[in-house]
């Protein structure tokens, strides 16, 4: 696949927003001047989409090393996938990196979420849903975590080609996005062969984030 940032969907990953956690809808990050980013709040190779008011974002490690956040103190692995949530309440309050699957089977999905800013801030929500093939939306793991804090889940699921599974971060129990910068990782094996979602294909990122020079 030829690295791009001005398709979205890309392959088997769409990346997005949208204002409650039961939804089938995804507002995409689709706008390569305003909402693309090479250097996510001014840190190198960690590059990714933003929408123009800045939060939700969603961005990758597309260096070779784990990458210090000035911010929080701490560093995204080359393996994590670093979201952020949208204001509480509103159109663009959950962050979501959707997959789809590509075949009929049964997929073994393993996945945790970190707090990767716990200065201040009252935690994230971490949430797994199932889009199925009529477009219902059904939650398959939920968590509210507290600051600081990590979380995670193992599944396994049988899905039909095309239906959904949105790895989402929403805000805290109280409702603050602040402070929220949220780590993602996860692996999807199935069928027709095995897929991963960030360790074993990393180049799921780089074709979705970086831009072309």
């Amino acid at each position: 696949m030829t690295p791009s940032d001005t398709i979205n969907p890309n392959g088997q990953w769409t990346y997005g927003y949208r204002s409650t956690v039961l939804s089938s809808s995804l507002t995409l990050f689709t706008n390569n001047n305003l909402e693309h980013d090479n250097s996510i709040n001014s840190v190198v190779n960690l590059q990714g989409w933003n929408t123009q008011l800045g939060d939700p974002n969603i961005a990758a490690n597309t260096s070779s090393v784990p990458l210090p956040l000035w911010w929080s103190g701490q560093s995204l692995g080359v393996d994590e996938l670093l979201m952020h949530p949208g204001p509480g309440n509103s159109a663009s309050t959950f962050v979501v990196a959707r997959w789809t699957a590509p075949a009929n089977g049964t997929f073994y999905l393993n996945s945790s979420w970190k707090d990767l800013d716990s200065r201040f801030g009252d935690g994230f929500s971490a949430e797994l849903v199932h889009v199925n093939s009529s477009s219902i939306a059904s939650s398959l793991f939920g968590a509210n975590v507290s600051n600081g804090a990590s979380t995670s889940t193992s599944l396994s699921i049988a899905l039909t080609a095309g239906e959904h599974l949105d790895f989402i971060v929403g805000t805290g129990a109280a409702g603050d996005y602040l402070y929220d910068t949220t780590g993602l990782t996860a692996t999807i094996d199935g069928v027709p062969e095995p897929s991963s979602m960030l360790l074993g294909a990393l180049g799921f990122v780089v074709a979705a984030f970086r831009r072309k020079r």
